[in-house]
């Protein structure tokens, strides 16, 4: 890869996971993993929310709930503008449904991501804050440290098409 190509995907980069600026250049061959290493840095830290939760499930019973979301990147490798990156959301919760405990459990979902950076999909990408599934308003959820519910996550929108 060329040095101009480098410098444009660090930056790309820098700019699309919306972390503080990190000073990424063709001449440090290390500039794209300060990326890197602020994507394993979540690994460790990640990003939580608190809930407690009440509604009328499908069978028509009260469900009780309370518990954890917990969103992390567990492992992420660039190798030039190709970013392979795995994540997890863990939502652990104990409960009742109508008047029965539904006791300590845990619902793990894992994602993987693989894509070589380009300027048209580094277009189409934004961080947002929005909340996560388990918490969708049907719950009717309710956090404690974030009354939004809401999470940080990178999204793809889709590219405007072009009428030929």
């Amino acid at each position: 890869m060329n040095s101009h190509n480098a410098t444009v995907c660090a930056c790309v980069l820098s700019w699309m996971l919306a972390f503080p600026p990190v000073s990424l250049s063709a001449s440090s061959p290390d500039g794209a993993s300060g990326i890197v290493e602020l994507l394993e840095a979540d690994s460790r830290i990640g990003e939580w929310v608190f809930y407690h939760q009440r509604f009328l499930d499908s069978d028509n019973q009260w469900a009780e709930y309370q518990g954890s979301v917990y969103a992390t990147v567990k492992e992420v490798n660039l190798d030039e503008c190709r970013i392979e990156m795995k994540t997890a959301i863990i939502d652990k919760f104990t409960g009742i449904v109508g008047k029965i405990g539904a006791g300590q459990q845990q619902d793990s979902t894992y994602y993987e991501l693989s894509f070589t950076l380009s300027r048209p999909i580094a277009q189409t990408m934004e961080v947002v804050e929005a909340r996560p599934s388990q918490l969708r308003r049907t719950t009717h959820s309710e956090c404690d440290e974030r009354p939004s519910c809401e999470l940080t996550w990178v999204r793809f929108k889709r590219a405007p098409s072009t009428v030929v």
